[in-house]
């Protein structure tokens, strides 16, 4: 079965698309100009247009409509084809390595899987010396507050409710007193990173920060 290139395709709506909206705005529908067409279904009549237009306008906007959508394709269909054959480039070029360094490799586009490992031990002091668990790769700390909240329900009725945020509500425009929030008393966010490697592989930062965050309670 020939397969038909994608580009090919769509360059074909688009020009079916555009010799449509062609026909529709200038008339009949194409389907409706061949010779011999019997129409047994009756119709409304077709909504008429402005006929005063100035063709030559007409033909500046669609050629600009035009190039517009074929510059909007050719760039799509560009970036498909350089995914594509950066993908094709990586599944010739991969190699699969285990955990120890080779300097053949250096360079090189590897794979690499293993167990991460870390001696680091991760504290944070400002949490009361709260610590991970031995082998952790990242301790991350959230803290919320109990704190009013303002709900606007109209012009002349608002309502304040205490809710748990991670961050603070800044209370200082809140129209009635008594509602006033505290700072927080540590960083509402912290984080931690230890050392890790795959072997000889040690884990950028980059690639610690992308772990799977922690769920929400």
């Amino acid at each position: 079965m020939v397969k038909i290139p994608r580009v090919t395709v769509r360059t074909s709506f688009l020009a079916w698309a555009a010799i449509t909206l062609a026909f529709a705005w200038t008339g009949p529908l194409p389907w409706r100009i061949l010779p011999g067409h019997v129409d047994g279904v009756s119709e409304p009549p077709p909504v008429e247009f402005d006929r005063n237009r100035d063709p030559f306008i007409d033909a500046v906007a669609g050629t600009i409509c035009a190039c517009i959508a074929f510059s909007l394709l050719w760039l799509n269909e560009g970036h498909a084809v350089r995914i594509e054959q950066l993908l094709d480039l990586v599944r010739r070029r991969v190699i699969e390595i285990g955990p120890t360094a080779v300097p053949g490799n250096q360079r090189q586009l590897v794979f690499l899987h293993g167990d991460a490992t870390s001696a680091d031990q991760l504290v944070l002091p400002e949490w009361a010396n709260i610590s991970a668990p031995a082998n952790s790769a990242k301790l991350r700390a959230q803290a919320l507050m109990y704190q009013w909240e303002r709900h606007v329900i109209d012009e002349n009725k608002t309502i304040y409710k205490k809710v748990w945020k991670n961050h603070r509500i800044n209370s200082d425009r809140f129209q009635h007193s008594g509602h006033d929030n505290p700072v927080f008393p540590v960083a509402p966010t912290c984080m931690k990173l230890a050392k890790v490697a795959v072997g000889d592989f040690v884990l950028s930062k980059k690639m610690l920060l992308g772990m799977q965050e922690p769920s929400k309670p």
